[in-house]
């Protein structure tokens, strides 16, 4: 907790670099190598934009490039790769240590950029049929190595200098002699902030991969997720982590502190009507969404799928939809093949779905909700095994819907429930999934 509150202390004062260093738990090293690449750049432009353009293709020329994992100080450093918001934050950093300080940084939302033409043609493409029949609709069994596609409104920070965006993401030679024009991009939601609320966003991204990835503990993960919205208290996407986060740990007041915070901050853009169809259930969200993006994944399947006139219908959209995850380089097709699994293997029967299963590894990916999948479409058995080879899982809502879905079948799933019962038992969540 003492170094929660010295960590604070420190991101007041910090400088860019600094900032940047602490929000990501690097170490003076790590700092100290990030002075040395900062010192080494090159004489810089006098215009700001120039500048940025110039440390961005001294970035390419040493071997940088994108990837959607690369956060964080120390390991954009050490692997040379990064995301749109850690590299944002590092080229806005090195701009700041060599006297050139961003105006400011804008969060775009859904940015029609070339990747979201990309999206619409090829979802039609699917939709209309033209890479499988609509009688026999054909699932993919891999995921692309190449990403080109998102189906998804994500956020993307930009540096703005001399009054024009800086796209920081597309690393190549043709960024530089051919840039896209960042400046009048269209985008369903522009929000500004400045560098140490980019910097909050990246300790709720922080906290985000660590709820996701690790089995670090609640609380610590909290911390950090805090961290990050006190730097930068309006970021709307960070409440409804927040949101996620208390759902999976039945914190019903932090739950509900961060839907009304969400709300608070609003929309009119896909991703928030989305949300709120989540979140409340109603159509006309879901409807609104897909109006904006008609490409968004996520809620394609929503109406088309679980909304399905028919059966028929929903497997060929399921189709549709799994093609684009497989395509996606921030959607994950095992996710969706988890979460559908009943209605997979009642399509193409168990053991086709089985074979999926095998061979994109839903079982390693998430053993325990794959568990849970198979034991609905007719293996029970499996389920004290993934107990017996992996233990239980760290959240206490998986937990609990292991424990539901294995009751009667084994003592152990049995005296969980009563355990987390005596636990959980007064939270509102708990009881929703109990009740």
């Amino acid at each position: 907790m003492h170094r929660e509150v010295n960590a604070e202390k420190k991101e007041r004062t910090a400088d860019a670099l600094a900032l940047f260093c602490q929000v990501s738990d690097g170490s003076a090293a790590t700092l100290k190598k990030a002075e040395a690449f900062a010192a080494a750049l090159p004489p810089l432009p006098e215009d700001p934009f120039e500048a940025g353009m110039a440390v961005k293709k001294y970035l390419i020329d040493s071997g940088f490039a994108y990837n959607s994992r690369g956060l964080l100080l120390q390991d954009i450093l050490k692997r040379k790769r990064g995301n749109c918001l850690g590299l944002s934050a590092f080229i806005g950093a090195l701009l700041e240590a060599r006297g050139i300080k961003p105006e400011a940084y804008e969060v775009i939302e859904n940015p029609r950029d070339a990747v979201y033409q990309l999206d619409e043609k090829r979802f039609r493409e699917f939709e209309h049929g033209e890479h499988f029949s609509y009688d026999h609709p054909a699932l993919p069994d891999e995921m692309t190595t190449f990403h080109d596609y998102r189906y998804i409104p994500l956020e993307h920070p930009t540096p703005i200098l001399s009054g024009k965006r800086l796209e920081t993401t597309h690393l190549d030679k043709d960024a530089i002699e051919k840039p896209e024009n960042w400046t009048k991009m269209q985008a369903e939601r522009i929000v500004r902030i400045g560098y140490r609320q980019l910097c909050g966003a990246v300790l709720v991204d922080r906290a985000r991969l660590l709820f996701d990835h690790t089995d670090r503990p609640y609380a610590e993960v909290k911390r950090i997720l805090f961290r990050g919205l006190r730097l930068w208290p309006g970021n709307r996407e960070g409440w409804a982590t927040a949101k996620i986060m208390a759902e999976a740990n039945f914190d019903d007041r932090l739950r509900e502190a961060a839907v009304q915070k969400y709300k608070k901050i609003g929309g009119t853009d896909a991703r928030y009507r989305f949300t709120m169809y989540e979140w409340f259930g109603h159509e006309e969200d879901l409807d609104e969404a897909l109006r904006l993006f008609p490409a968004y994944m996520e809620a394609y399947v929503a109406k088309n799928v679980d909304h399905a006139a028919s059966e028929r219908e929903a497997r060929f959209d399921f189709s549709v939809a799994a093609f684009c995850y497989a395509n996606s380089g921030d959607l994950d097709l095992r996710n969706l093949y988890i979460q559908y699994g009943k209605r997979m293997a009642s399509w193409i029967g168990k053991a086709e779905y089985v074979r999926l299963a095998k061979r994109l590894g839903l079982a390693k990916h998430n053993p325990w909700r794959f568990a849970v999948t198979m034991a609905q479409v007719g293996d029970p058995a499996i389920l004290a095994q993934t107990i017996k080879r992996n233990g239980w899982p760290q959240k206490p809502r998986e937990q609990l819907l292991m424990a539901l879905a294995g009751r009667g079948t084994d003592p152990v799933f049995d005296e969980k429930l009563m355990e987390l019962e005596g636990k959980y038992g007064q939270s509102r969540g708990f009881r929703q999934l109990t009740g």
